[in-house]
């Protein structure tokens, strides 16, 4: 979409000069009513023209300066998101502004005047390796009631990429590693996520699946947080049948399918597993076979597929029974009528 702007805004430069004067309106009017859902939409624009040289660097430059000029804990998250947009194209046209910039960052770090969601925030978007950040994030003495909200801002940071980034995966399994409170949030966050995901974009649905299959299958959260999906036609939804889909596709890639089929066929997981590989209902096994049969996992249905013949084959000797005997009072009401 932004380079079928950026042809248009060749073709048309008067057009697109008027776009991003009203763009810069809107952002200053949303600035100003303090909206920051608006802020970060209209900021995500401007970056990807100042990406494609469509607009300065100095406009960047202008709209974080204001942004942190008298920093908030909204403004700031506005800025971080613009960074993340631009920050690197930035660094590359006017290092001497950048730096600045996160200069400025880090001098608002140090104030600690800001939430400590922010100041995550902050700290993630400096950080290189993620055992690094997970070392800056305890310094920042993190109580237990924090838990929770660093647990989300961890998934919130992955789901804003615009592709699924390890990083995030291998830090949220790092805090499940290092204090076992940390597994209760995530799995909470899990089973909202997957309640509320016919709301998520599909970039946004796509990292919070990989994120999520990379703590299942390092073990970092446990299996039976599975047991929250029923697959089956009237409890999922399209967008969930996706989250699934990418869910096990992302754990098969790391696992292997044959160790993933193990950990289904774990006795121990049957409970975790119940609603995902339902045996309760043919109609729902039916379901869930063709389900992963068409996202290429076919392979994990297999014992799925054999009780389906069991149970056929149960029922047929009961039906043919059930035959003989309507054959039989039909044949003993014809013999009665006819005496």
């Amino acid at each position: 979409m932004i380079d079928f702007f950026f042809f248009f805004f060749v073709q048309f430069p008067k057009i697109g000069e008027l776009l991003l004067k009203r763009l810069i309106v809107q952002f200053r009017r949303s600035f100003q009513r303090n909206d920051k859902c608006n802020c970060i939409n209209t900021t995500r624009f401007i970056a990807h023209l100042i990406n494609q040289n469509v607009a300065h660097e100095i406009l960047a430059l202008e709209i974080l300066i204001l942004l942190l000029e008298n920093a908030t804990n909204d403004s700031v998250e506005v800025a971080i998101a613009f960074l993340k947009e631009c920050g690197a194209k930035l660094e590359d046209v006017s290092r001497k502004g950048a730096a600045a910039i996160f200069e400025r960052l880090r001098t608002i770090l140090h104030d600690g005047e800001l939430n400590k969601r922010v100041q995550y925030m902050i700290e993630v978007m400096y950080a290189i390796h993620f055992e690094e950040c997970a070392h800056k994030l305890l310094k920042l003495d993190i109580k237990p009631p924090q838990y929770a909200e660093l647990c989300n801002m961890i998934i919130d940071c992955c789901a804003q990429q615009r592709t699924y980034i390890k990083f995030f995966g291998l830090l949220a399994q790092r805090f499940c590693q290092i204090n076992t409170e940390y597994v209760e949030p995530f799995v909470k966050i899990f089973q909202n996520c997957y309640d509320t995901i016919h709301r998520f974009e599909t970039c946004k649905l796509r990292n919070v699946a990989k994120i999520f299959a990379h703590l299942l299958y390092t073990d970092s959260i446990p299996w039976t947080v599975l047991s929250h999906i029923k697959l089956n036609e009237n409890d999922t939804t399209s967008s969930s049948r996706v989250f699934i889909k990418i869910l096990f596709q992302q754990l098969a890639e790391s696992m292997g399918l044959v160790r993933l089929n193990q950990r289904i066929k774990d006795s121990t997981l049957d409970e975790a597993f119940k609603g995902l590989f339902p045996r309760d209902n043919p109609q729902y096994t039916r379901f869930a076979i063709n389900f992963f049969t068409s996202i290429g996992l076919g392979g994990l249905t297999d014992d799925l597929r054999e009780h389906l013949k069991t149970m056929a084959s149960q029922k047929l000797p009961l039906l043919q029974e059930n035959l003989m005997k309507l054959k039989q009072e039909n044949d003993d009401s014809g013999s009665d009528s006819s005496s």
